[in-house]
Formats: structure tokens, sequence, C-alpha cells
């Protein structure tokens, strides 16, 4: 018993496969891709990042950014770098903690946010994927921009590389 073919059904299913494999090959689109993020000027745009530089002779850090205007910088072996709500006192290192506090214009702070979104922070994974060779730490990131939220902990050098300039020009002390 032979099938009938309608006619042009042979046309159609050439046409499926040719757009199938044109797609598969990457030679066409079928979603447009994403416009780079542009960061609003928005109060409620903040970063908190806790950074664990892989070297022995740099301390911890913690650096909070507020799309108010408002850069917190907390540096040293205390565990108020860590958290602000610490209440070990006697950990041997409670004193060995430097902080800034330092205000800015709130398009300064945007400009610092967008820094760090073109370096890839609300693009990276919520977790590291292996060690990213040549990175000088590992970042754990939480942040609200443009109402997206999220965290990662990252070792992207991109990323740890902005937190390296940062702390360096907010004043790193030696262990």
């Amino acid at each position: 018993m032979k099938r009938v073919v309608p006619p042009g059904w042979i046309a159609v299913r050439r046409l499926w496969l040719a757009l199938g494999l044109l797609t598969a090959a990457g030679c066409t689109s079928l979603f447009p891709p994403e416009p780079p993020v542009e960061v609003s000027e928005s109060q409620l745009n903040w970063l908190t990042i806790r950074y664990r530089p892989l070297a022995a002779d740099h301390p911890p850090c913690r650096i909070e950014i507020v799309g108010a205007g408002y850069l917190q910088f907390a540096q040293g072996e205390s565990p108020l770098v860590a958290d602000d709500f610490a209440v070990d006192t006697e950990h041997l290192q409670w004193n060995n903690l430097t902080q800034e506090k330092l205000g800015m214009t709130p398009a300064d702070a945007r400009q610092m946010l967008q820094q760090f979104v073109d370096a890839g922070l609300l693009d990276a994974p919520a977790r590291p994927r292996g060690a990213d060779p040549g990175a000088p730490g590992i970042a754990a990131c939480r942040w609200r921009i443009n109402n997206r939220r999220g965290g990662c902990v990252t070792a992207r050098p991109e990323l740890t590389g902005l937190v390296e300039a940062l702390a360096a020009r907010l004043g790193r002390q030696e262990r």
C-alpha cells in the first residue's frame, strides 16, 4: 500500500530542515541579544562585596556601595569585617580593623556600580565553577541593581580585579 504525500509536503520538510540546520549552526538567531544593562540613578541600588584575597599578606575586606551616594569600606582580621553585628569581643583580632565611610554624589555611585555591571557582575553564576587562574581572590557579592536582586561567589579576574583596585585606593593594610 502506497501512501500519498500531499503536494508541497516535501518542500515544507526541506524548509524546516534547512531552518533547523541554520539555527543549530548559529547562522541565525531567534532571540536578539540583550542590550547592556545601564544602571539607573536610583537610591535603592546597592552592592555588598565580601572579599578574601588569596595572598597571605593582604587582609580580607568588605565594600558596600549604595546608590544614594555612600561607600563603606572595612578591612582587617576582625570579625566586624564580615559582620557588622559580630559579638565575639574576645576574638584575638577584634581591634584589627580599619573603616572608611565616604560620601559621594549619586552619579558617582551609579558610575561605580556600572563598572561592576560592565565587568559581568549580573551575569556571574551563583557559585563558581572551578578556580579561575590568575584571580587574586574570592568575592562574595550581593546586590539590588535596577530592581534585579542577586548574589554570587566568584573568582573571575574582571570582578576581583575591580575589588583589588578599590581596596588599594582606599588604603590597604598589610598583615
